[in-house]
């Protein structure tokens, strides 16, 4: 959520931390973890999915699509990673991305609903 992006490798380190190899092709449940993800939600429009200019080896960037804006809460959103993470986490702790959400809700920005409290 920093910035609504998060880099390519990050996503990938913290789906792992939750078992879920994202080099399997034959998930039990997800099948190939990385074409659902830069494919399948990207073609849906949940996620934006785009090279970063000038690096090398090239690195990628997932975004959040217009489906996602319309349909998930950046709050929603924020408390599951707090329970990712556990130890009683609130969204709160996470300074910058409560900020972007609180700003969100009071200029009636995307999604301001769902990522009410």
């Amino acid at each position: 959520m920093r910035g609504n992006a998060i880099p390519e490798g990050i996503l990938w380190q913290f789906l792992e931390k939750f078992g879920i190899d994202v080099n399997r092709k034959d998930d039990p449940t997800f099948g190939d973890v990385k074409k659902l993800i830069t494919q399948e939600f990207t073609r849906q429009m949940y996620i934006v999915f785009e090279k970063i200019q000038g690096t090398d080896p090239p690195k990628n960037v997932l975004m959040w699509g217009e489906r996602a804006t319309h349909e998930v809460g950046k709050r929603d959103v924020l408390n599951f990673v707090c329970k990712a993470y556990g130890k009683g986490m609130t969204a709160e702790e996470w300074i910058s991305q409560f900020a972007d959400i609180q700003r969100e809700n009071i200029n009636g920005g995307e999604n301001a609903a769902a990522a009410s409290p």
